[in-house]
């Protein structure tokens, strides 16, 4: 395999792979770019092998696989396991050859046995599924001779019976229900249902949209949280609100239903400056207090152990079975793949540890996503507990709404800027505020946006 480094100008310690397409070079995706990570493209699957050493130094990797990409990163990537979060796949499949969950063979093979310079061309016109994208394409097109491509496909085919056993732990699987390459049926059929996403594209996606939609821009959102922190206490009611009821929560089902008493230790998950454990210290005086986030603030916590990192991949540092309970409010959303996340959360907890914990659902705050088209890829309530039940007995799950009415869209920008949520590289404050005054709904002069807020409480199995 190929690859190469696309460097986003700063020293960072995440990392994108993106596993690019049969007959595909680095020319189409050199532009591609996100704020906090460096991306490295990864093409040619003649041999099916690299020199990961390339990703040494970086604590999250995200895998984003396109088409034959899928099935190449899913058997060259088991050695970066620990350090992945994000596993994304995009219009293909861990079977690529295969009538029922791939390529059917009889097209495979009359790709391969019938290519040259006009059917090469022909294939990648069939990728796009307007006129438009594909003239885009071709300004940038790969330099891909003919037979190595037809010895890539050969190579594709017989890894696939003598290879490495593929990978198959996706957080989300695209699927194009325009795609005339990889049938969409087969690739539906090759996922679970409670990661599927279907969607209008043709085979051909475009990569930076997918990008900005499901990486999270942690740099961006942690020094904006700590930037407006004092912004952000006081503008932030939903949120207050839900601390209120995970503290309630943990007070019930931790404190004092527990009857073999509070051993400790306890892990809270992006504390920040509203850090439960502050309210929690009288009733657990002697319990050592562990807090993790993106970003310390500038008070001193003396009776907490404050820890200043992405708990998404630092909570793999803890020891197994090390804390007697987690609790979190409002953060796992900011997080790459919760589902992964859950898993190690189990880990470091005592057999029978408890978790409460709370993020948002799908359709959260959907009206400022309707104005500018950019929002968090959320689960719905039912795929937030899914996740969950692989590792916890779910005790109690509950979602609700609640709404915060404002005097003008503009109020309503101003909320969305001091509470952080619209740290995703959405558009200037000018282009939000026009947005919102076109689309916020509006009852006797108020303008509303609706938070979606899910709690649950965990028990690990």
């Amino acid at each position: 395999m190929k690859s190469l480094k696309l460097n986003n100008g700063k020293p960072t310690e995440r990392a994108i792979v993106v596993f690019l397409g049969w007959g595909m070079d680095e020319k189409p995706f050199i532009t591609l770019r996100r704020n906090g990570y460096d991306i490295f493209l990864i093409w040619d699957y003649r041999e099916l092998w690299i020199d990961w050493s390339v990703l040494q130094g970086y604590k999250e990797i995200c895998i984003i696989a396109w088409s034959m990409g899928v099935y190449a990163s899913s058997v060259t990537t088991q050695s970066l396991e620990p350090r992945v979060t994000l596993r994304l796949a995009i219009n293909g499949s861990p079977e690529p050859v295969s009538a029922n969950f791939g390529i059917p063979p009889e097209t495979y093979f009359a790709t391969r046995d019938a290519l040259d310079g006009r059917r090469l061309e022909k294939f990648y016109r069939r990728m796009f599924a307007t006129r438009s994208e594909w003239e885009n394409f071709r300004a940038n097109m790969p330099s891909r001779g003919v037979e190595e491509l037809k010895d890539e496909l050969t190579a594709i085919y017989e890894n696939t019976l003598f290879g490495t056993e593929p990978i198959n732990r996706w957080d989300v699987a695209l699927v194009g229900d325009n795609d005339r390459i990889f049938p969409p049926a087969n690739v539906w059929r090759s996922f679970p249902k409670s990661i599927r996403r279907s969607s209008e594209d043709g085979h051909f996606i475009d990569l930076q949209k997918i990008i900005n939609k499901y990486v999270i821009d942690k740099h961006t959102a942690g020094e904006r949280f700590l930037k407006k922190r004092e912004l952000y206490n006081a503008n932030a009611p939903v949120q207050a609100e839900i601390r209120r009821n995970v503290i309630g929560k943990f007070i019930e089902r931790v404190i004092k239903g527990n009857s073999g008493g509070l051993t400790g230790p306890f892990l809270e998950i992006g504390g920040g400056e509203q850090s439960m454990f502050l309210q929690l210290r009288g009733l657990t005086p002697n319990v050592r207090m562990v807090v993790m986030d993106l970003a310390v603030p500038y008070e001193a916590y003396g009776a907490i152990d404050w820890r200043e990192g992405d708990a998404e991949n630092e909570i793999s540092s803890f020891a197994s079975d090390g804390f007697q309970a987690i609790l979190s409010a409002s953060t796992i959303q900011w997080f790459n793949s919760p589902a992964k996340f859950f898993r190690r959360a189990a880990r470091v907890l005592h057999r029978g540890g408890m978790m409460i914990i709370s993020s948002f659902v799908k359709g959260n705050i959907f009206e400022a996503e309707m104005a500018t088209g950019y929002g968090l890829p959320l689960p719905t309530f039912q795929e937030w507990i899914s996740m969950a039940e692989e590792d916890f007995e779910v005790l109690d799950a509950e979602t609700y709404r609640s709404e915060m009415s404002f005097g003008s869209p503009v109020e309503a920008m101003r909320h969305l800027s001091s509470t952080g949520v619209n740290s995703l590289g959405s558009p200037s404050p000018a282009e939000t505020r026009r947005a919102l005054e076109k689309f916020m709904p509006r009852l006797d002069s108020r303008f509303y946006l609706t938070y979606k807020p899910m709690i649950m409480v965990l028990k690990k199995k």
